[in-house]
Parts: C-alpha cells; sequence; structure tokens
C-alpha cells in the first residue's frame, strides 16, 4: 500500500502556494523583453490590454509577467500539439503566493489576469484543489485562447530576476538577496555572460539557492 499526504485544506495556507500538479505551467515571472525591439512589441500589447500607465515600476513588473505569460503559453502550445489536452495555464489567486515567490506583486496580478479576462484572452476553466478530496484551493486554471499564442511569435525573451530565490528545504521561505552565497552568485554570473538560449528565450538566472555544499562544488567543476 502506498500512504499518499494530503496537504493542508486551509486555503490560506502557505504549505499550499506551490500545489500545481493538476496544471503543466503555472505563471510565474521568470522572463522579460530581450531588447529594447521586444520591449516595445510588449508594450504594444499591455497598451491594447490597458495595462500601460506612467510608471515605470509598475511598467516593468507589467512586461515581466506578459512576457512569461506568452512564453508558458507556447511552452503549453507545444505539449498540446504533442500529447493533446487544453491550453490551460495555472494562476495563482491568493495574495501569499504573489509576496513570497514574486517580485512583481499580487495587485499587478490581478490587474493583468482581469485585463486577459476583458479582452478574451484567457477563460476561466477550472476552480482550484489543493488536496485529493474536494477542496478550495488558491491556484486556478484559465484556458488560454487560440489567437493568443501568435501574440508572443518574434518576441526575444531573458530570465528575469522579478521571482525570489527559495529554499530547497521550504519552497515556502524567500531568500533576500544577501543570503544568496557567493558561489551561486558567480554561477549565475557566467550564465549571464553566456546564456543558456532555447527558441527565443536566454536563460542567466535560477531562482533556487542550495545549502548543499557538496551540491554547490559539485556544480562549479
Amino acid at each position: 500500500m502506498t500512504r499518499t499526504k494530503l496537504l493542508s485544506s486551509d486555503p490560506n495556507s502557505l504549505d499550499n502556494l506551490f500545489v500545481s500538479d493538476q496544471f503543466h505551467e503555472v505563471l510565474s515571472p521568470l522572463l522579460e523583453p530581450d531588447t529594447g525591439t521586444d520591449t516595445a512589441k510588449i508594450d504594444r500589447l499591455l497598451y491594447d490590454l490597458g495595462c500601460l500607465t506612467n510608471g515605470t515600476s509598475s511598467n516593468t513588473k507589467m512586461r515581466v509577467l506578459l512576457s512569461s505569460f506568452l512564453l508558458q503559453a507556447q511552452r503549453l502550445e507545444d505539449r498540446v500539439n504533442r500529447k493533446g489536452g487544453e491550453l490551460i495555464i495555472g494562476w495563482p489567486h491568493d495574495e501569499a503566493y504573489w509576496r513570497v515567490r514574486s517580485k512583481v506583486g499580487y495587485k499587478v496580478a490581478i490587474k493583468l489576469r482581469e485585463a486577459l479576462i476583458k479582452h478574451g484572452w484567457i477563460t476561466h476553466k477550472v476552480g482550484a484543489k489543493i488536496n485529493l478530496h474536494d477542496g478550495e484551493g488558491n491556484c486556478h486554471g484559465y484556458l488560454i485562447a487560440d489567437f493568443v499564442l501568435s501574440k508572443g511569435y518574434g518576441i526575444n525573451f531573458q530570465s528575469s530576476d522579478m521571482v525570489y530565490a527559495t529554499k530547497t528545504s521550504a519552497l515556502k521561505t524567500k531568500v533576500d538577496n544577501e543570503e544568496i552565497d557567493q558561489s551561486t552568485k558567480s554561477i549565475w554570473t557566467l550564465w549571464k555572460q553566456k546564456p543558456l538560449t532555447y527558441r527565443s528565450q536566454k536563460m542567466w538566472q535560477a531562482q533556487r539557492t542550495f545549502s548543499n555544499k557538496e551540491l554547490l562544488i559539485s556544480t562549479q567543476m
């Protein structure tokens, strides 16, 4: 017999922030536009959605979230083409998720989600679940409209630092920049000089820090 540990039934519990088994992609601010040209393309989309403002900080966060959404939609498209299914992305509704996991913030996430719904980019499809029984959680599923996929074509992306680094031993714990060890920072510096490029995405930063010193040493070899 295999015993399965159920998660807390409390939808506000931080233990439930990263539950995503029912979704192959859960929105997280991982990317930003690569060049000024790419930024202009994203800004045009944000303008059409009514999400472009006069606030520099707000626009930066919006660009990151929309960029991440567009690339994750492309990932889902690839999966659907290979294995079938629907273009459903997980979207956390819980404020704690955005506070602990992301520098984008809860208000920006709400504003973009409501704009995408209003303009027909996404439609609510799956209610949140947090355990093996019926229950409510924070991560809902949204069906991405087919016309959205082409919105991200031709836009180049790179890694964003809008996601807090988290400890492997406690995903609900964000790590301040001062706490990240020098070995990890050195690795990120090397990656940025020669990033991993996959399609239109340049990856140069990992949003996780490791406490296992042997792992850090083996990574540098």
